[in-house]
């Protein structure tokens, strides 16, 4: 993934090459909005979805560690506004227990949410069982309804 400007700055857009997207379409951002758009090749929209304040601070954290994966710690501590070292920490002491579960429950719940909503613009959310989450080209039966 290359980035037109790091996701740090006041930059109202950024541009994101996604390997998962057909070649030549690019990703947008537009942080006034909290919208993720696609351009096709010929700069076309191909798909446009404006995002909750919730389902944006986690696209951002896919979007900062994507390739290859963004950590279940880095999700949380951007979801709840915390250091990573503090997400960390609490999410080791939690790990095998009832209580991971717990405290991951509201960060899944917006995954899925952001899931259906990026899903038309071909690209899906991939759980990596134990480590965290990354990005994938979506199905074809999925780009077929949004084309239909």
């Amino acid at each position: 993934m290359n980035s037109t400007a790091p996701l740090d700055r006041p930059d109202r857009f950024h541009s994101y090459t996604l390997e998962v997207l057909p070649p030549e379409s690019r990703l947008w951002i537009d942080r006034q909005h909290q919208a993720v758009l696609v351009l096709d090749g010929d700069c076309r929209i191909a798909g446009l979805e404006i995002l909750t304040g919730s389902e944006w601070l986690i696209m951002l954290a896919l979007l900062a560690d994507i390739p290859p994966f963004c950590t279940y710690e880095k999700l949380y501590a951007a979801f709840y506004g915390m250091p990573y070292e503090q997400a960390l920490e609490e999410l080791r002491e939690a790990w095998n227990s009832p209580a991971w579960e717990i405290m991951m429950r509201s960060v899944r719940n917006i995954i899925s949410r952001l899931r259906i909503k990026i899903r038309p613009l071909g690209i899906e959310i991939s759980n990596m069982s134990e480590t965290g989450y990354t990005f994938i080209r979506a199905g074809r039966r999925f780009m077929n309804e949004k084309e239909g």
